[in-house]
């Protein structure tokens, strides 16, 4: 079966591969740390300030996770433009 556009990937499993493989080359051609399966945490310097906050960050999430039902996808946001 081919895809047509009133389809969805979900309704067509070789589209969804073709979708996912793309955007897979699309992030390994264009990332700025390479394309490997796993990275060391040395090569980012961020990681060791958010390792030191885990307790924070875990408090910020466990008062979001009872609203998660309210909350819109992200892809659902409005745009806006930076001001």
């Amino acid at each position: 079966m081919r895809a047509t556009e009133s389809q969805t990937a979900d309704q067509n499993p070789s589209l969804t591969k073709r979708i996912m493989w793309s955007v897979d080359r699309f992030f390994a051609r264009h990332s700025k740390v390479g394309d490997r399966t796993f990275f060391d945490n040395a090569e980012f310097s961020f990681v060791p300030a958010l390792e030191a906050e885990w307790r924070t960050i875990r408090t910020e999430l466990d008062a979001l996770l009872p609203l998660v039902n309210h909350m819109p996808n992200f892809q659902d946001l409005p745009r806006t433009k930076p001001s």
